[in-house]
């Protein structure tokens, strides 16, 4: 066994003791640990947490190994996965190699490793960034919370916006607090009159709800 090689390999693949180099392909660089995947391996974390599992892939740029944790790890469908940073296990022990007739390599490991199109997980991220900032949009700051429900039950049925506490609807009309028919303005008598119609229904509705929700004080019970 080359012991240089099982102590470099140590140093990668964890903060302390491992075990691991034995199963080093000859003439494998030590710049590519592609040969670890399907590796079977015992870690303890740091917190002395011990994991059990075969090696799906290790990172060399995020130093994380991924661990396939399931009970019969390569057998197609769902897997426990676990993604661990390297410096977060003080040991390594391997207690299987690779399956025999497997090659090394990521090309060869079981589960395949499949193509992400980054250019769809790009446009993901971005729809969900703006759909997170608009929610944080609909969201008033420092308003009551009977101005915030009034602010979603207009939004139902008309845009509307937050400035500062006042609620922009139609982007003609402005509702100051606290938010009653009175505090509707607009120089468009036509939107103002169209919003306070729909104001007054909502404070209805919310009215309603709180009424039905509020148990009457000194209610009798029994007979």
């Amino acid at each position: 066994m080359d012991n240089r090689r099982s102590q470099s390999t140590g140093g990668r693949t964890g903060g302390g003791n491992a075990t691991q180099g034995q199963y080093s392909p000859a003439g494998t660089s030590l710049n590519t640990l592609d040969w670890v995947v399907g590796i079977r391996i015992r870690a303890t974390t740091i917190l002395d947490e011990t994991i059990v599992g075969q090696i799906y892939a290790y990172d060399p740029i995020t130093c994380t190994l991924t661990i396939l944790t399931g009970p019969t790890p390569g057998v197609a469908g769902p897997q426990d996965v676990r993604i661990l940073k390297v410096s977060f296990l003080k040991d390594v022990t391997v207690i299987a190699p690779a399956p025999p007739g497997k090659k090394p390599g990521f090309s060869n490991a079981e589960p395949k490793i499949a193509y992400l199109n980054t250019s769809f997980i790009a446009s993901r991220e971005r729809d969900a960034t703006k759909d997170e900032a608009n929610r944080q949009m609909r969201v008033g700051k420092g308003v009551t919370k009977e101005g915030q429900d009034i602010f979603d039950a207009l939004s139902r049925t008309m845009p509307c916006r937050w400035h500062e506490k006042q609620i922009v609807v139609l982007d003609s009309v402005m509702i100051t607090e606290p938010y009653g028919q009175a505090d509707v303005k607009s120089n468009d008598q036509n939107a103002a009159k169209r919003v306070k119609k729909v104001l007054e229904g909502e404070r209805r509705k919310l009215e309603s709800g709180r009424r039905t929700a509020t148990p009457v004080s000194g209610e009798r019970k029994g007979g």
